[in-house]
């Protein structure tokens, strides 16, 4: 029988990407407040990303952070984002 070798809790074996966020700013409850997509980069710094289509600045982010090799984690200010443009048109 081989024992196996277990690794501390929050430890991993395998070698992890630099990781990037992506957050949407905007104030609260007012999508047309919309001022950009913000690609927080692994090692500090940030791209702020800004059109007219905040769907075309979040593909935009998500397409450097793939380039990049980055790990994205997306903010929920996105979600949030999304739900007040939505419950603008309700």
């Amino acid at each position: 029988m081989t024992k196996e070798k277990q690794m501390p809790a929050g430890k991993s074996t395998a070698k992890e990407e630099p990781c990037a966020f992506l957050l949407c700013d905007y104030d609260e409850f007012k999508e047309n407040t919309y001022r950009g997509a913000i690609l927080r980069m692994p090692r500090g710094g940030e791209i702020r990303i800004f059109s007219d289509s905040p769907s075309g600045d979040k593909y935009l982010a998500q397409r450097i952070a793939e380039y990049e090799k980055w790990r994205l984690c997306v903010s929920s200010s996105w979600d949030n984002y999304y739900a007040d443009a939505v419950n603008h048109f309700a």
